[in-house]
């Protein structure tokens, strides 16, 4: 029975001219090859790996930390939420909230607007309907609101429920009909909001309030930052 405590089992292989090192085997006792000959490089690629997804992962978190942000009630009653902000900001088409839902499903935390600009370049715009999480940094980035005109919707803002001061920092807009029967609340006219209106069944004058909401944005931005609402 073989022993491997037995030296005498290794005359059988010396006899042959056949030494222990050809097995490249540890003879102090660890039954594992080397690291360097098991893989030379290995450890060097995984941290470099490691550095190049790391470096990536704050580059992207430094580009979105840039992004624009432009807030929607959550208001059913809104003619605009986080439902149909899409179609409309990105396409100039108005979709009914209603239908944009039922083809969405389920609601979403937050929806990416990509605006057209010249020359085929497109800039991304994060939508919010809920704010109550929002820090001070996601606060720093919103440039515009769409309200429903009334005063609790600024619950939770930097100037909490006083909606003149969050409108001065803030572009606010009101998208309504333009039906003499369709009732635009008082507020709205007190306070410094853009008015975009929208045809109920022609979808032909939903690019004029596309248009003008962000060459209104635009004139917005600049007399606040110095600078076009760019990243």
């Amino acid at each position: 029975m073989y022993d491997r405590y037995d030296v005498s089992e290794d005359r059988h292989f010396q006899d042959k001219g056949i030494g222990v090192e050809d097995f490249q085997i540890d003879t102090r006792g660890s039954h594992m090859a080397p690291l360097s000959i098991l893989s030379p490089h290995k450890e060097d690629t995984a941290v470099q790996e490691f550095a190049g997804n790391k470096s990536d992962s704050v580059k992207k978190s430094s580009r979105e930390n840039t992004i624009p942000i432009i807030i929607v009630p959550s208001a059913p009653t809104s003619l605009l939420t986080i439902f149909n902000v899409k179609d409309f900001l990105e396409s100039g088409i108005f979709t009914p909230s209603s239908e944009a839902r039922a083809a969405m499903g389920q609601k979403p935390p937050m929806v990416v607007v990509y605006r057209k600009m010249h020359g085929g370049r497109t800039v991304p715009f994060h939508v919010y309907d809920q704010t109550h999480k929002f820090t001070q940094e996601q606060w720093d980035r919103v440039c515009a609101i769409f309200i429903v005109g009334m005063a609790w919707q600024f619950k939770g803002f930097p100037f909490n429920s006083d909606a003149v001061k969050n409108l001065n920092k803030f572009r606010g807009y009101f998208l309504a009909f333009n039906d003499p029967l369709f009732t635009i609340p008082e507020n709205i006219h007190k306070w410094d909001v853009c008015v975009l209106k929208v045809n109920k069944r022609d979808r032909d004058i939903d690019a004029t309030a596309y248009t003008e909401f962000w060459e209104d944005l635009d004139k917005f931005w600049s007399h606040r930052t110095g600078k076009p609402i760019m990243n």
